[in-house]
């Protein structure tokens, strides 16, 4: 008996802290009195030792399912640049489509061309500094593999004024360590940190974290 008196007075509790205001027909979730919609961006828990804002961001669209990515790379440690060329590997997610964007921070592109057997076609392409569209040609089919192959320069040190919540230093993705080897008691290294859309810095990508390719 004393145990169901017990679970009872837990769960009104519970009900005290977080419960819903129901307003035109909508139920919305409440912390402490307050509505979630009404908080400030950026109210914390000051509680929790890793405070987090309360916000919500949704899953990415997907237009394609990404597939597979090949990359060759060499580095400029002089300038802290990698020229690359990658060759992604897409299929239409559901709709057909007939542009594939990619997302690629801060390039210098050189050529974008389609792999068909044997043969590399030229096709147009569209860049703004952080998204590439490159032109298919036709409309491709969900399960039409699409290999599409980029030459490019990627410069991780340029533009980087956007801050990511769990990672206070600037994404950059790909990070030069004692480049020019100044450093005697350093090691020269390169090493890469992309969670969570940070990869983009240094190969072309679809850089969500609901892609799951090879």
């Amino acid at each position: 008996m004393k145990r169901k008196i017990f679970l009872i007075v837990a769960f009104a509790a519970g009900l005290g802290l977080f419960s819903c205001k129901v307003q035109q027909g909508v139920v919305e979730p409440q912390v402490n009195g307050t509505s979630l919609s009404d908080a400030p961006s950026d109210t914390v828990n000051d509680r929790d030792p890793y405070p987090v804002p309360v916000q919500y961001k949704g899953e990415a669209t997907r237009h394609f399912r990404l597939h597979h990515t090949r990359l060759n790379l060499s580095f400029d440690w002089g300038r802290q640049w990698v020229q690359g060329k990658a060759l992604v590997i897409v299929e239409p997610y559901f709709y057909d489509q007939s542009a594939l964007t990619l997302d690629a921070k801060d390039f210098d592109i050189h050529s974008v061309s389609m792999i068909m057997g044997d043969s590399s076609i030229h096709r147009d392409y569209r860049y703004d500094g952080k998204k590439l569209t490159i032109d298919l040609g036709r409309d491709y089919h969900k399960g039409e593999k699409i290999q599409v192959q980029i030459q490019y320069t990627a410069k991780p040190n340029e533009g980087n004024g956007e801050q990511d919540l769990w990672k206070p230093q600037d994404k950059k993705g790909l990070y030069f360590i004692n480049p020019l080897g100044e450093e005697p008691d350093k090691p020269k290294q390169i090493w890469t940190l992309g969670e969570t859309d940070s990869n983009s810095k240094w190969f072309p990508t679809i850089d969500e974290p609901n892609q799951k390719s090879t």
